[in-house]
Order: C-alpha cells, then sequence, then structure tokens
C-alpha cells in the first residue's frame, strides 16, 4: 500500500466521519427532539399492564405507586 493508497483511505474515512456525524446531527434535531417536545414520547402507563404477565413484586410496586 503506497502513499497514494492511504491518503485515498483517510479521505473516505474521514467523508464517512463526516456523513454519519450529520445524519446523526439530523436525526436528533429533526425526529427525537420534536418527539419529546409534543410530548409524544413518554413512559408506558404501568397500570394498563396484566398481572399475568408481570412479576409479584413489580405488581406490588405497581400497586403502590398509584395509591
Amino acid at each position: 500500500m503506497d502513499r497514494r493508497d492511504m491518503m485515498l483511505l483517510a479521505g473516505l474515512l474521514l467523508i464517512a466521519l463526516v456523513i454519519t456525524w450529520l445524519g446523526t446531527d439530523y436525526v436528533l434535531n429533526h425526529v427525537v427532539t420534536p418527539l419529546i417536545d409534543d410530548g409524544r414520547l413518554q413512559r408506558p402507563d404501568l397500570r394498563l399492564m396484566r398481572p399475568a404477565a408481570t412479576s409479584a413484586s413489580f405488581v406490588r410496586h405497581a400497586e403502590r405507586a398509584s395509591a
């Protein structure tokens, strides 16, 4: 691998890093933040869970939290 190949590889790596950074920035600013601001990204209502699908200690904790 000569110097030209190393420069090409470094350039491709830099391009990949920039594209990844821009994509992450876009997703955070245009997808995640609006969902949080709208209030649509909420925690689930644990009171609606069926007791058969949960452990006994979790059910007791949910009952105490809802009381």
